[in-house]
């Protein structure tokens, strides 16, 4: 019933639907709840924000879920100074992720990018260190250099749980951005700890980057050069099909011989050759 219901509404037009949807939310079953929220999330009803927001904290998990995914699609840029205070008052793990991804949404309604990164960092800094970590998905999901400077700057001065809070921040960078400051720190932390999650996050990174091939190449190998573990090779060798030049087609080919790693390679030296015909040469046959 409460989906026929709400496929019947998502038929009305916005103006007309929203009003009426948000009203009938306090007296409406839990399953009409999260239908009547898809409903608001769906028409992008900004002007019932602050209506949704307290069903944030449902205890019935689908109207949460429901009411998350509204918010997504319904707030901007005059929300923030209202759902900046979730990330410090969330009190679980899914309710931080879900208000992480809605101010990320908000933020990412501002279309001026200087705008957008000034009331970030400023959001940033007024937030207590003990908080910060909370706040680093929203900068990856932001993106930005200014943003990512901060970042790095974060990680350089985290304890143990801040870097890898940090990191899996990096992983998630919008674009790619992260890359090559990824690929930085793997140089610069080769023997501690966080070597092994700085590539597997440089390895996620790298399948979005928005780089030359070459420049592409010359990352993932001088990764793969840091890290002895073969899994994490193997993946870097399949990333390395994505960039079709003759260097990464050699490289590749160091690795014929691997037991362990062979089949990757032969694979990636195929995808190569097939994505840049124009490679030929001795050494290339």
């Amino acid at each position: 019933e409460a989906v026929a219901v709400k496929n019947a509404l998502l038929l009305l037009d916005s103006k007309t639907v929203a009003a009426p949807a948000a009203a009938a939310l306090p007296t409406a079953s839990s399953s009409g709840k999260a239908a009547l929220l898809d409903v608001l999330g769906e028409k992008a009803a900004s002007n019932e924000v602050a209506t949704v927001l307290p069903y944030l904290n449902s205890a019935e998990m689908d109207v949460k879920a429901s009411a998350s995914g509204a918010l997504n699609k319904m707030v901007g840029p005059a929300n923030l100074a209202t759902l900046f205070p979730l990330l410090s008052s969330a009190t679980n793990a899914t309710d931080l992720k879900n208000a992480q991804g809605i101010v990320t949404s908000a933020v990412n309604g501002i279309a001026d990018p200087a705008q957008r990164s000034t009331v970030l960092q400023n959001q940033f800094s007024a937030t207590p260190a003990t908080q910060k970590a909370a706040f680093y998905p929203v900068l990856s999901g932001v993106g930005g250099k200014a943003e990512l400077q901060t970042m790095v700057k974060g990680f350089g001065s985290a304890d143990d749980a801040g870097k890898k809070a940090a990191i899996d921040a990096f992983a998630g960078w919008k674009n790619g951005e992260a890359a090559s400051e990824l690929a930085r720190l793997v140089a610069e932390n080769k023997t501690s700890a966080t070597a092994p999650l700085l590539i597997d996050a440089f390895t996620k990174q790298i399948a979005a980057v928005k780089k030359t091939p070459e420049q592409k190449y010359l990352l993932i190998r001088d990764v793969m050069e840091l890290t002895t573990d073969k899994n994490q090779k193997s993946k870097l060798l399949d990333e390395l099909s994505d960039a079709p030049t003759f260097g990464a087609m050699k490289y590749a080919g160091k690795y014929l011989q691997d037991p362990q790693l062979k089949y990757t390679a032969a694979s990636t030296v195929k995808d190569i050759a097939i994505k840049n015909p124009g490679i030929y040469g001795a050494e290339a046959t």
